[in-house]
């Protein structure tokens, strides 16, 4: 077997002639199985194989890589870093995400007020960075609050109170 996984029995394995022999592929924690080649051929990444009426020698490898899980971001305003989208990345991997905020258009604003992920911990966040350690497939949704900026003007002897300002919506 090749680095981070393991054939049973292993070594040099003496069968009977014409008896069958199966051996089992089982890879590391975080590991799969990525191909199995028997007698210089490869049979797919599976788990078992089986030698049927053994007349001669025979020779089986297994391969093993490192598991890979996906992280879908999506973000409805800002720029998000990475972008918007689905990206596949190894166990263990250690991801930095961002999202630019505000995100003005004239007279509204998006204001990044968090996160939430599913699938992956930690599950919230309040802020526009968030740093993860990719461990399963997970969603992150950058979460947005909306402003309006409130244009005040005040006559010749007057004042208008609040002053100029971005609102939350609703407020």
């Amino acid at each position: 077997a090749g680095a981070h996984g393991q054939i049973a029995p292993s070594s040099t394995v003496y069968v009977a002639h014409g008896s069958n022999r199966t051996f089992t592929v089982t890879a590391d924690p975080h590991y799969h199985v990525a191909d199995v080649v028997v007698d210089g051929v490869s049979t797919g990444a599976v788990g078992e194989y089986t030698f049927r009426n053994v007349t001669t020698g025979h020779t089986i490898h297994a391969s093993f890589a490192l598991d890979r899980h996906t992280l879908d971001i999506a973000s409805a305003h800002g720029t998000a870093d990475p972008a918007a989208g689905v990206y596949t990345n190894d166990y263990g991997s250690v991801l930095t995400n961002s999202v630019s905020s505000p995100d003005s258009h004239g007279a509204t604003q998006y204001v990044c007020r968090g996160w939430a992920m599913t699938g992956n911990e930690p599950a919230r966040g309040s802020t526009n960075v968030m740093v993860m350690t990719h461990t399963n497939d997970a969603a992150l949704t950058w979460q947005w609050a909306t402003n309006y900026w409130l244009d005040t003007e005040a006559g010749a002897g007057g004042s208008v109170v609040p002053a100029d300002a971005w609102y939350a919506a609703g407020e």
